[in-house]
């Protein structure tokens, strides 16, 4: 008889001692400039947390959005050959795509809330490791109402304040396309907030209680699903076309929530998702840049796709505090998986700022020593 299959983990103390898988023909000297910055890093930030904003920021948050994107393309295809409307398989197969996208942008959220929250306390003096690793409050996160202030953002990201850029050595045109490249980057990071908030509604958390404990998903196509009397044949024809999960709420009520299912809500939930993971990836990816920066000062640019100007990319190399040539060494180090080996991680803009944004003087933050 053939053993039980068991998924092989090794359980190991985590320490000091870096394990680092480099690409075969990496260059002797950059090797050694990569390891350096590891170590930099590390002694900055602590192992662990160094370890955590290397991985959301090169795999983990990457690898959310193309998961997304391929979700996306399955049922896109399934409607493209024809099938929905026509083949019984294919409707249940973009129910559960529906599903599922909405469950990964769900966890996306946990991310980013756990990263605002572990990078507030981090500028508190507190670990950064243990408060991302042990964080549960999701919705009370990310539903405060101050993440739609600027100062809030300086102090997220150690921003010294507008006045400290000709300190820094940035001339006028430097210093003025950076304040731009900053404006713009959160803007997108308080957007991004704000459709994490719209999007986390109770009954989306129900969903996800459901994926992770007592899979209750049901599909009407696959057994009968029992309704209060009342509900008109419009919605009972709706829920009909929807995947639906079976739950009991805080006061005992059995309840039936049931998820749209189209290519069109598949794709509202992957452009919500990468509005979403903008300001995740602007956390971890400038606290990573803060640590490997010899300034310590770190913002992960993100602007609407076009080539940066001149002005913007010298004034990210002085405010990071690389020669550029250092710099280019280090971007070809520290690529993302979606920006072709670009660490200024940049992203279309999907809407306008929320309304009640509010602009704020400088910070005057500093970063974290």
């Amino acid at each position: 008889m053939k053993k039980p299959f068991r998924p092989r983990i090794e359980a190991v103390d985590a320490g000091s001692s870096a394990l680092v898988a480099m690409q075969l023909g990496v260059p002797v000297e950059m090797a050694r400039l990569v390891m350096e910055r590891f170590d930099r890093g590390a002694g900055y930030l602590g192992p662990t947390a160094y370890s955590l904003v290397s991985a959301l920021t090169n795999f983990a948050l990457p690898q959310r959005l193309i998961h997304l994107r391929k979700l996306h393309d399955e049922a896109a295809l399934l409607v493209r050959l024809g099938k929905v409307g026509t083949e019984a398989d294919a409707d249940e197969r973009l129910k559960m795509l529906s599903w599922l996208a909405v469950i990964e942008t769900t966890m996306l959220i946990g991310d980013l809330a756990a990263l605002l929250s572990a990078v507030e306390r981090w500028r508190n003096g507190d670990d950064f490791a243990a408060e991302y690793l042990q964080f549960e409050k999701v919705a009370p996160t990310i539903q405060r109402r101050d993440w739609n202030v600027t100062k809030v953002w300086h102090r997220l990201l150690a921003y010294p304040g507008n006045s400290s850029l000709s300190a820094m050595g940035m001339n006028g045109d430097q210093a003025a396309a950076f304040k731009g490249l900053l404006s713009e980057t959160l803007g997108m990071a308080m957007n991004g907030v704000a459709a994490a908030s719209a999007f986390l509604t109770p009954e989306l958390r129900r969903l996800a209680v459901r994926y992770r404990h007592s899979l209750s998903v049901v599909s009407p196509a696959s057994g009968p699903i029992y309704l209060a009397s009342g509900i008109s044949a419009k919605l009972r024809g709706e829920i009909a076309q929807s995947i639906v999960v079976l739950d009991i709420d805080i006061e005992g009520r059995e309840r039936v929530l049931a998820l749209r299912a189209s290519l069109d809500d598949v794709a509202s939930t992957v452009e919500a998702a990468h509005r979403i993971a903008a300001p995740a990836i602007l956390l971890a990816g400038s606290v990573l840049l803060e640590a490997d920066a010899p300034s310590h000062r770190g913002l992960k640019a993100m602007t609407s796709p076009r080539d940066l100007s001149d002005s913007e990319r010298k004034s990210l190399f002085v405010y990071h505090g690389w020669p550029e040539d250092e710099g280019t060494i280090a971007r070809h180090a520290t690529g993302d998986v979606e920006r072709n080996m670009d660490p200024f991680y940049r992203m279309a803009p999907i809407s306008d700022l929320p309304a009640d944004v509010k602009e704020t003087p400088d910070s005057g933050g500093e970063p974290r020593r």
